[in-house]
């Protein structure tokens, strides 16, 4: 009896010691951030401390979201299928209502005895997912709390004549106030997280954090002295105001989101001048803004001695137009709405750039991977740990995306392959091929032109078309 007592407190003593001995994961996940940073070339913007992360990191040049909008984006990188699998393709369904008993990214964490964590906007709905996080995910409180992140007047400002949409508050699409970052939800939540942090460090169990920035996301509300740092004169300005030549009608979205703020042109036209200005100035600003709070809670994990076994995620859930094609927002197929910043930080790997194709559901599997645990067969995206060790590396010729159209009755379905955007737009019910798109991306996010009616690309539809193959063409480079 006593040996076998003794064996037993040796297998547990051990088991104990490799959980302990298992990397923590932090995943920060920023809304609505678009590849506009020092780290993807932009020489104007100001993210220093991305920029240091991206000094440790694989950063990821051609990575993809599955659906350019925040709810759908979100479940499906964190249940690891793609759309048409968690049939999620709006802001309004939470995962748990079309996929009960789903493994979650978090959910598989927990069951490996990790503490999962979620703070702030993780998933689109805070009450989604219960089950996956050892503590209830809970509101930020503060100041701005019931007026939607705004700490000034600006809530209030609007004009009788502005459209706004039926139970909307009227409120403006950007704010300044000289105020400390705390004063604003994502500096809030980042000492919250540091908070969390600390006390992690104190238990020898390891963690999974998802730690959801909601900035640069409409409404633009940042502290004054982000705002400062950019001279308007010389903020970016699209290249490309109009939409494709020869785009099908059923592919653009305007800016239908803007619609929900006051002082905005409320009709299906450009927003120019200086309203247009003021938007690519508040983006920057946010962006600038939230790269501070990353900064914080980034030298926290130095300061607590937690760096070295850590593997820091850090994502966009997808693109963002501004006043690209003279749209603004997400919402379509485009390649500078599904296009994303990734970068993923793992201590037993070289800091790289890659120019490999990823997606955003090949997270899932790559941080179990990572953590040397077998990957569920439920994945549906590929683990990119060959391509941490080895960045020219190459696991898939196609990144796809999808968006629905027509009430939910034509799926647009994408795929990034080469040099390449190609999409059909099909008809659910019968499977029909309505509309396709082809356009070239040499050496900028813009298209400018459809080239699907070029008789010289006739082959290469064919040949995208059968790579596409109606959405599932991923399919076949899934894991065997």
């Amino acid at each position: 009896m006593k040996y076998f007592l003794y064996l037993l407190f040796l297998s547990t003593f051990f088991l104990q010691a490799e959980i302990a001995a298992k990397p923590n994961i932090l995943f920060i996940i920023v809304d609505d951030l678009r590849p506009e940073l020092g780290c993807y070339g932009n020489t104007l913007i100001k993210t220093p401390h991305i920029d240091k992360l991206a000094t440790q990191s694989t950063v990821f040049d051609r990575a993809y979201c599955q659906q350019a909008v925040c709810g759908a984006s979100r479940a499906s990188f964190l249940s690891g299928l793609r759309p048409d699998s968690t049939r999620i393709y709006d802001i309004h369904t939470q995962l748990t209502s079309t996929q009960k008993d789903c493994l979650t990214l978090p959910l598989f964490f927990k069951s490996k005895a990790y503490e999962t964590i979620s703070m702030g906007k993780v998933y689109h709905h805070l009450s989604d997912d219960p089950n996956a996080w050892s503590r209830a995910p809970k509101m930020l409180t503060g100041s701005w709390h019931g007026k939607q992140g705004y700490v000034g007047d600006a809530y209030k400002q609007y004009s009788s004549t502005d459209w706004i949409p039926a139970g909307a508050e009227k409120r403006a699409a950007w704010e300044c106030e000289d105020v400390p970052d705390n004063r604003y939800p994502d500096g809030a939540l980042a000492e919250q997280a540091i908070t969390q942090l600390e006390r992690l460090k104190k238990d020898s169990q390891p963690f999974f954090m998802a730690l959801g920035f909601s900035k640069p996301h409409l409404p633009f509300n940042a502290p004054k002295k982000y705002w400062d740092l950019y001279n308007p004169a010389e903020l970016y300005k699209s290249t490309m105001t109009d939409w494709p030549k020869k785009m099908p009608r059923i592919a653009p979205r305007y800016s239908e989101e803007l619609r929900n703020y006051s002082g905005i042109i409320q009709k299906r036209e450009q927003i120019k001048g200086e309203i247009g200005l003021k938007l690519v100035h508040g983006y920057y600003a946010c962006t600038s803004y939230v790269d501070a709070q990353i900064g914080l809670v980034l030298n926290s994990l130095d300061r607590l001695k937690l760096r070295d076994n850590t593997i820091v995620v850090l994502i966009g859930d997808h693109g963002f137009k501004l006043g690209d094609y003279g749209s603004w927002c997400k919402h379509t197929n485009f390649e500078i709405d599904t296009r994303v910043p990734m970068l993923i930080s793992s201590p037993c790997s070289p800091a790289s750039q890659t120019q490999s194709l990823s997606e955003l559901v090949d997270i899932y599997p790559t941080l179990v991977d990572l953590c040397g645990f077998s990957i569920p067969e439920h994945c549906e995206g590929l683990s990119l740990k060959s391509i941490l060790e080895k960045p020219s590396a190459e696991l898939k010729n196609a990144a796809f995306s999808q968006y629905p159209r027509s009430q939910g009755k034509v799926m647009g379905y994408s795929i990034r392959s080469g040099k390449w955007r190609y999409t059909e737009w099909t008809e659910i019910a019968t499977g029909k091929i309505k509309n396709r798109e082809l356009y070239k991306h040499e050496t900028s996010s813009i298209a400018t032109h459809n080239e699907v009616f070029n008789p010289e690309n006739k082959t290469l539809i064919k040949k995208l078309s059968q790579q596409l193959a109606s959405g599932q063409g991923w399919k076949s480079k899934r894991r065997q």
